[in-house]
């Protein structure tokens, strides 16, 4: 019975010794877990600023398209030549 008792003692000790190896010494270890814990943590912080950056700019955006600066440079754009060397092309349509 006792040797029976020291073999199931050693597989016990063995398959323990091994789960610590695994834990702690492979490539998917706790420390590497808590490592990359921390960079999910600081990547959520500059997600979010650059989050409210892109909202900042977008309602930056969103106010000049509805100023009236906007529609004027709209209206330049579409109305007038922009460069001196640009010539004005007529039609003419028949009645």
């Amino acid at each position: 019975m006792s040797v029976k008792i020291k073999i199931n003692n050693l597989i016990f000790i063995s398959i323990f010794i091994s789960l610590f190896f695994y834990i702690f010494f492979s490539e998917k270890n706790i420390i590497l877990l808590f490592k990359n814990k921390k960079i999910i943590q600081e990547n959520k912080i500059i997600l979010s600023q650059k989050k409210e950056k892109k909202s900042n700019l977008e309602n930056k955006i969103n106010n000049f398209m509805n100023s009236e600066i906007s529609k004027e440079l709209i209206l330049k754009d579409k109305l007038f030549l922009k460069n001196r060397g640009d010539k004005i092309i007529l039609y003419e349509l028949d009645k």
